[in-house]
C-alpha cells in the first residue's frame, strides 16, 4: 500500500513538472515572437539599396541573396546531426546567435563580402530553426500536439506581425528609416539569445539528460552520447527514413511539404524586387501592410485549426492538386498584372495558404511517428525543399545561371506549381481507386497510442 507520504511527494512532483511545463511553453512561445520580430525583413531590400549601404540590384540579387539558399542547403545536414545529437536547446542557442550576427552585420557592414557573411550566418540561423519547430513536440504528448503546433506557429506569426506593423509606421511617418528598422531588429534577437540560454535542455523522468528524445522503453534510450558515431548516426538515420516514409501518409505529405516549400522560399525571397519596379515615384509603400495583413490571416487559420475536424490524411491527394493550382495562377498574376496592390492581393492569398497547410502537414505528419523521428522527418523534408531551392535559385536568378529578369522568374515559378498539380493528379487518382475510406481514418486518433505512453513532459 502506498504511505500517505509518497502519495503527498507524487502530487508535488506532478505539481513540479506541470510547473516545469508552463514555465518552458511561456519561454517558447516568447522566443518565437522575439525571433520573428524583424521590422527591418519588409524593407530590406530598400534599405539595402538606399544610400545607408548602397548596393546595386545586380548585387543584390545575383552576388549578395544567392548565399542564403547556399549556405542553407550546406549547413542544413551538420545541424540536423548536431540536434541528433545533442537535442533541442543547443540548436536553438545557435539559431538565436546566428541571428543576432545577421542583423549585427546588416547594422554595421558595408561591403559586398559582409553582407555575403551576413546571408550565410542567416542561412545557418534558418537551418537551425527546425529545433525551434520540435522542441514542444518533444515534450507534450501526442494528444496535445495540435495546440502545440497552433502556440509554435501562431507565435512565430504573431511576431511576424507585430514587427511588420511597427516597420509599416515608422516607414510612413519617416521615410527612409530603414537603418532604424535594423536596430531594432537587432535588440530583438538580441533578446532572444539569452532566452534560449534560459531554456532547459530535455530530461529523463530521473532528471538526467536525455541521450534521446524517444521513449524510455526503447533500446536507444540507454545508448549514451559517446557511442554515437556519426557514421552508426548516418546508417541509423537512413533505416528511420525508411522506416517512416513507409507511411503513405508520411510520405506524401512530406513529398508536398519538399516540393511546395522550394517554390514558396523563392516567390519569398524575390518578391521585393517584383515589387520595386511597379512602386512609382510617391506612391505609397506598402510592403509592411502586406506583410501584416498576411501574418495575422495566417496567425488566425493556424491558430483556428485546432478547433477544425478536418482529415487530411483522407482529402490529402484533393489537397494537393487544388492548392498547386491556386498558387499557379496566383503567380502567373502576379507577374502578369503590373500593379503592385494587385500583386500585393495575390501574395497574401498565396504565402497564407502556403502556412496554414504547413500547419497542417506538420499536425498530421507527427500524429504519425515516435518524438524521436520530429525533427529527422522535418529536417529532411527542408534539406529536400533547400536541394531543389539551390537548383532553381541558380538555373533562374543567379549571376553564374541564366539570371532571367525577375518577371521571367515569376513566370517560371507560376510555371513550376502546374508542374506540381500534374505531378499531384495521378496520386488523386490512386488514392481514390486504391485506397478505402476506412484506411485513412482521423490520424490524431491512431496517433495518441502510437509508440508512446510517455507522460506530458520530460525535463
Amino acid at each position: 500500500m502506498v504511505s500517505y507520504n509518497t502519495f503527498v511527494e507524487s502530487r508535488k512532483q506532478i505539481g513540479r513538472m506541470r510547473d516545469a511545463r508552463t514555465f518552458t511553453v511561456v519561454l517558447v512561445v516568447l522566443y518565437g515572437i522575439l525571433k520573428e520580430f524583424r521590422p527591418s525583413t519588409p524593407f530590406l531590400t530598400p534599405f539595402l539599396e538606399g544610400p545607408t549601404k548602397n548596393f546595386s540590384v545586380q548585387e543584390l540579387y545575383g552576388e549578395i541573396y544567392p548565399f542564403w539558399t547556399y549556405s542553407y542547403l550546406v549547413f542544413l545536414i551538420p545541424v540536423f546531426f548536431i540536434t541528433d545529437l545533442l537535442k533541442y536547446k543547443p540548436v536553438v542557442v545557435l539559431e538565436a546567435a546566428s541571428l543576432t550576427l545577421t542583423w549585427g552585420l546588416l547594422v554595421f557592414g558595408k561591403t559586398v563580402w559582409q553582407m555575403q557573411i551576413m546571408q550565410i550566418a542567416f542561412g545557418m540561423a534558418t537551418s537551425a530553426e527546425i529545433a525551434y519547430y520540435s522542441y514542444l513536440y518533444a515534450v507534450v504528448d501526442k494528444r496535445n500536439f495540435k495546440k502545440v503546433t497552433a502556440y509554435i506557429r501562431s507565435a512565430v506569426m504573431l511576431g511576424k506581425f507585430f514587427g511588420y506593423a511597427v516597420a509599416q509606421i515608422i516607414v510612413t511617418f519617416d521615410n527612409g528609416a530603414y537603418l532604424l528598422l535594423n536596430q531594432i531588429t537587432l535588440a530583438s534577437v538580441s533578446v532572444t539569445f539569452v532566452i534560449s540560454l534560459i531554456l532547459q535542455f530535455h530530461k529523463t523522468p530521473d532528471n538526467t539528460l536525455m541521450p534521446d528524445t524517444v521513449q524510455p522503453h526503447d533500446a536507444e534510450f540507454h545508448e549514451t552520447r559517446a557511442q554515437k558515431t556519426v557514421p552508426k548516426m548516418s546508417k541509423n538515420v537512413l533505416s528511420e527514413l525508411l522506416e517512416a516514409f513507409r507511411d503513405p501518409t508520411v510520405l506524401s505529405w512530406s513529398i508536398w511539404w519538399a516540393l511546395a516549400s522550394c517554390g514558396m522560399y523563392q516567390v519569398q525571397n524575390y518578391s521585393q524586387s517584383l515589387w520595386s519596379p511597379m512602386h512609382k515615384a510617391g506612391q505609397f509603400m506598402g510592403n509592411g501592410v502586406m506583410e501584416c495583413i498576411t501574418t495575422l490571416s495566417t496567425t488566425l487559420l493556424t491558430f483556428g485549426l485546432q478547433y477544425v475536424s478536418f482529415n487530411w490524411k483522407k482529402h490529402s491527394s484533393t489537397v494537393f492538386l487544388t492548392t498547386s493550382i491556386f498558387s499557379s495562377l496566383l503567380l502567373a498574376g502576379m507577374a502578369f498584372i503590373q500593379n503592385i496592390f494587385v500583386s500585393y492581393f495575390f501574395y497574401i492569398l498565396n504565402s497564407t495558404l502556403y502556412h496554414v497547410l504547413i500547419a497542417a502537414a506538420s499536425t498530421t505528419i507527427a500524429a504519425q511517428l515516435q518524438s524521436s523521428k520530429y525533427s529527422l522527418i522535418f529536417g529532411f523534408n527542408t534539406f529536400v525543399a533547400l536541394f531543389l531551392q539551390t537548383a532553381l535559385t541558380f538555373a533562374v536568378a543567379d549571376k553564374h545561371g541564366m539570371n532571367l529578369p525577375i518577371i521571367t522568374q515569376f513566370y517560371v515559378y507560376s510555371g513550376y506549381f502546374a508542374v506540381l498539380a500534374l505531378l499531384f493528379v495521378p496520386f488523386a487518382i490512386f488514392q481514390k481507386r486504391f485506397i478505402p475510406d476506412e484506411d485513412c481514418e482521423d490520424s490524431e486518433d491512431s496517433g495518441e497510442d502510437k509508440g508512446t505512453n510517455n507522460e506530458l513532459v520530460r525535463m
